[in-house]
């Protein structure tokens, strides 16, 4: 009868450990690094910022809030980091020598927004607004890959989408892959382009970029990293 009763006693302590484990067991493995998408051949590598222009040729651009004070070429501001500026620093770098830095409202906090843009081809048609870009057909890829670090952390974005039929320069679609907001640690942001579909022509884009200003939440100066930008199957 004793024995008996030491064996319950031990399974009813026993059970609130092996609980414990399987919670711990859960939390891990829902904190499972994301699979990094690498490049294939076949794949289009749309801007690794190493020259300008960039590798379809088209336009980069930064505007709103976004925009440089070159007035103030030491400033930490929204162009390509260089390694001969003094503030270069290797780490702000994913792949090769240079990246492209994005800082929010380096002169000053006055429209509420600020976005980076990248066309996808040269212009053909400046004459008309929008401007006529030659178009990129990417139906046959899955997705939109690029890395982002932060400077300081929890800096916000969003990504934008246009194709050659948009009516002004608006973006059509608009996707928030970190509602979090960027690490400090280079991170991939992946988005399938099955989510964008439906609201732009994936055979006929023109232009993606980054909505980056006050309207998404970041102060005055925020400040992060982007790189490598490509569309792969």
């Amino acid at each position: 009868m004793k024995k008996s009763f030491l064996i319950i006693l031990s399974v009813f302590l026993l059970l609130p450990l092996l609980s414990e484990a399987r919670k711990k067991k859960a939390t891990k493995k829902k904190v499972k690094s994301a699979k990094i998408i690498s490049l294939k051949p076949g794949d289009i590598l749309v801007a690794d910022f190493e020259g300008h222009p960039y590798c379809l040729n088209g336009e980069v651009g930064v505007y709103g809030d976004g925009e440089s004070d070159w007035s103030k070429p030491d400033e930490p501001h929204s162009w390509y980091l260089e390694p001969h500026l003094k503030d270069y620093k290797k780490s702000n770098v994913h792949s090769g020598a240079q990246s492209f830095r994005l800082v929010n409202g380096q002169k000053g906090i006055v429209k509420r927004w600020a976005s980076f843009g990248i066309d996808l081809g040269p212009d053909v048609d400046i004459s008309v607004i929008p401007k006529k870009v030659k178009s990129l057909d990417v139906s046959k890829f899955k997705y939109l890959v690029f890395w982002v670090k932060g400077e300081k952390g929890g800096e916000k974005f969003k990504v934008l989408f246009r194709d050659s039929h948009a009516p002004s320069y608006m973006p059509q679609a608009k996707i928030d892959p970190l509602p979090q907001g960027c690490s400090t640690n280079w991170q991939q942001v992946v988005i399938p382009l099955s989510e964008i579909k439906n609201k732009v022509d994936l055979k006929s884009m023109v232009h993606i970029g980054l909505e980056f200003g006050a309207n998404v939440g970041n102060p005055k100066l925020a400040t992060f990293y982007v790189d490598d930008f490509a569309f792969v199957k």
